[in-house]
């Protein structure tokens, strides 16, 4: 993928985006777009004209947040560059447990799903095509005035993946304003993420990292190591060890890959732990994972279950995921166990044992994007936002309706054909 501008031009049109921020600060407006002094912080450090330190984390941090502006990629090598040295160490210490046994492994799974429940075409599961759904639905997103404009594909799909992941689980340890900057700062990877399809939205991917880059300067400290890698925990606002600080990004990665399990199958994509279970031989790795990630979340209730509710967040209201679409019945009871664990990890994190059945459709899950506008336009939080994730997961787990999500259940109806997104 080739560059689409040059860093001389780079420097022109931040120097431009300044000019018409500066503008906006000054108008009667401004004080209801609260993000403006951050997107103008992140705009200087850019420029290399910001307030933030000379050290090498923060030279890294700019170089990559300049790259990935002028040329984003969704490629492996990322890893690879020099910036990585300045990632946290929360992910240096998670990067340390998987190898390549474990890529291997999804590989397997991946090959062996198709093969074992599907005449080897994936595509024959019963999934949700994650391009289709974003289209069906990304226009009639309730996009936070920071990412505009509200119709582009990479502005509403970093409030959706950033905000809807990111800023709910960081309430557990912070308040409203720090959580939504600090959603912020995983926009440059995510840039990288949606590279092969936003590749021509150049300004609004300069503002979303300029977002990230203000941010970090206003956190300070641990934030502009989380712009390379963006982990969501405790230990980086100094909560716990750095064992605890591991809870929060496993049990995001876990629920991720329960969602999509599905989707990955049809994309034939191994990314995916319950997929890579499978692969290691283990018959039922979707409840196998399923309780693994309960008992995570009895060990440790605030982080996994917050970042739980997170995720739950994400998959009903995001457009690119419409797991409301999954419908049927598996004929498979709740799990006894699973409710137990839920149960004593809820009373453990302080939130309420509510069952709530998730929204069915996109348009239900409006009061939820309601609330989350007000968390961002406004730095609101009143704690109705992360019992909504939960008290859905709860449902689901006391319904049996989450083995709809399973990729081995069997009576799940069909949504699309196709998945051309991972």
């Amino acid at each position: 993928m080739g560059s689409i501008v040059t860093p001389d031009h780079l420097d022109k049109d931040l120097n431009a985006l300044l000019r018409e921020v500066k503008q906006r600060r000054s108008s009667p407006l401004a004080k209801d777009e609260r993000y403006l002094p951050t997107l103008e912080t992140g705009l200087q450090v850019l420029a290399r004209r910001g307030p933030n330190p000379d050290t090498q984390d923060w030279r890294d941090a700019i170089e990559y947040g300049r790259d990935v502006i002028v040329n984003p990629k969704d490629e492996s090598c990322r890893a690879t560059k020099t910036w990585a040295r300045s990632c946290s160490d929360v992910t240096k210490e998670l990067m340390s447990r998987f190898g390549p046994s474990t890529v291997q492994a999804g590989r397997d799974g991946c090959r062996r799903i198709a093969e074992d429940y599907f005449g080897g075409d994936g595509r024959r599961i019963a999934h949700v095509g994650k391009k289709a759904s974003f289209l069906r639905n990304f226009k009639n997103q309730k996009v936070a005035k920071s990412h505009y404009p509200a119709d582009n594909i990479l502005a509403v799909a970093a409030y959706e993946a950033s905000g809807m992941s990111c800023g709910p689980t960081m309430l557990a340890w912070a308040p409203p304003e720090v959580a939504v900057k600090a959603s912020y700062l995983s926009h440059a990877p995510l840039c990288d993420d949606y590279a092969g399809f936003t590749e021509t939205d150049y300004e609004v991917r300069i503002r979303l990292v300029a977002l990230g880059m203000g941010a970090a300067v206003e956190i300070g400290g641990w934030a502009v190591n989380a712009i390379i890698d963006g982990p969501y925990t405790g230990y980086l606002v100094g909560v716990g060890t750095i064992e605890e600080g591991t809870v929060a990004p496993r049990a995001m990665m876990a629920m991720h890959d329960l969602f999509d399990c599905r989707a990955d199958v049809a994309a034939g994509n191994h990314e995916n732990g319950v997929i890579a279970i499978y692969g290691l031989g283990e018959p039922d790795p979707f409840h196998t994972y399923l309780e693994a990630v309960l008992r995570l979340a009895v060990s440790s209730p605030r982080a996994a279950l917050y970042t739980i509710s997170a995720m739950h967040i994400l998959h009903y209201f995001a457009s690119r995921y419409g797991t409301y679409e999954y419908r049927g019945n598996t004929g498979r009871p709740p799990c006894d166990t699973c409710v137990s664990l839920l149960r004593e990890a809820t009373l453990g994190a302080g939130l309420q044992w509510a069952p709530e059945k998730p929204p069915r459709s996109f348009a239900e899950a409006d009061k939820v994007r309601d609330i989350a506008k007000d968390l961002y336009d406004n730095y609101n939080d009143n704690g109705l936002l992360i019992q909504h994730g939960i008290s859905w997961f709860q449902h689901l787990i006391t319904s049996g309706e989450i083995w709809l999500m399973d990729m081995l259940s069997q009576g799940v109806e069909a949504v699309d054909t196709e998945n051309e997104w991972v």
